[in-house]
């Protein structure tokens, strides 16, 4: 069964989106490449955002995706 995952962050600071997902909030490079590729992957204040956007303090980042379990997948065999 996939699994939804969402998480929301708040911008302390001026930054790039893709540097902030990556320095401040901890997601991967690869994770950061699926999500530009979802649908609604990564919204800025509710609004799909590209990762090359600037955001202030204030803004609230969301990232969404669903993945499925190793167990479901061929992905470790």
């Amino acid at each position: 069964m996939p699994l939804k995952t969402e998480l929301s962050f708040i911008s302390e600071y001026n930054a790039v989106l893709k540097d902030f997902l990556i320095h401040d909030c901890g997601i991967s490079k690869r994770l950061l490449a699926k999500l530009k590729r979802c649908e609604n992957g990564i919204t800025v204040n509710g609004v799909q955002s590209k990762v090359t956007v600037k955001i202030k303090p204030g803004d609230i980042v969301a990232v969404s995706y669903t993945h499925l379990p190793a167990h479901e997948t061929d992905q470790y065999l």
